[in-house]
């Protein structure tokens, strides 16, 4: 009995997928760093290309979606306040963006966390009863991933999902 995927991309598409996440990545912490030392015109910059590069790979999104969303808030309050030239607010809205995400992953982790406890590594045969002991062809295996990685890692990780 052969198990194939449910779904499946080509090393193409998914090395396009990981270079364009690892480019958002980069200019994120563009930003953070530009934020981070007080230079406005570098994190005008860094904020433009990101939101160029973040429209480029994503078709549509939805404003109506954006107004429930409070990362997508923060991040276009940083919008706001770097096109007015307000550094400090623009360094108030990344804590804001940072401290979201990181309560975002956090949230997320939990909810997974519970699942991949109660399962991790556990696979194992399941023998039918009618069948007189045969497991041929009755395999479950059950599979999970756990969360790795820093706060910050996933924080930025969850900041840059966002602007997929």
């Amino acid at each position: 009995m052969s198990i194939s995927p449910i779904t499946s991309m080509s090393s193409s598409a998914t090395a396009g997928v990981q270079s364009s996440f690892q480019q958002r990545r980069s200019e994120f912490q563009q930003l953070s760093q530009a934020l981070q030392s007080g230079d406005l015109s570098a994190a005008q910059k860094a904020y433009s290309s990101l939101t160029q590069s973040s429209s480029n790979s994503s078709s549509s999104s939805s404003s109506s979606s954006n107004q429930n969303n409070p990362l997508a808030q923060d991040f276009q309050a940083i919008g706001k306040a770097l096109q007015s030239g307000d550094l400090q607010g623009a360094q108030t809205a990344f804590a804001q963006l940072q401290k979201d995400a990181s309560a975002k992953a956090a949230s997320q982790s939990q909810q997974a966390g519970g699942t991949s406890r109660a399962h991790h590594g556990h696979h194992r045969r399941h023998v039918d009863a009618d069948s007189g002991g045969d497991s041929s062809g009755s395999t479950n295996a059950t599979t999970t991933t756990g969360s790795s990685g820093s706060s910050t890692g996933s924080t930025n990780g969850t900041i840059v999902n966002l602007l997929a």
